[in-house]
């Protein structure tokens, strides 16, 4: 019975989760229109669910998750770039930055 528990335990350990939950409790946001705020966060926010769909896929789940600072570092933006634009470039700097080693400050 013990084996049979162990076995099973190793088995739900090794298995992929099934959701994931991202909360970004701040994004700073410089050099922008104070009424583009929502736009860019909505953008981002679909551009964030997009990337994470599938869940299996991800290699940043290999590693530690809990990361209470995570650096995206800069992005470029074309000038006069529309919000839904920008908060899909944020959106692909953050899902980029999760799946390299070190980005995340521990």
């Amino acid at each position: 019975m013990r084996r049979a528990q162990r076995a099973a335990n190793l088995r739900n350990l090794s298995a992929t989760p099934r959701a994931l939950e991202v909360q970004i409790d701040e994004l700073v946001l410089r050099g922008f229109a104070r009424a583009d705020r929502y736009a860019i966060g909505d953008a981002l926010s679909s551009e964030i669910q997009r990337l994470l769909a599938d869940v299996g896929e991800q290699p940043f789940l290999r590693q530690s998750t809990d990361r209470p600072v995570l650096d995206a570092g800069r992005v470029a933006l074309a000038p006069n770039a529309d919000p839904a634009a920008v908060g899909a470039q944020v959106g692909q700097a953050i899902h980029a930055s999760l799946n390299q080693p070190g980005k995340g400050k521990p």
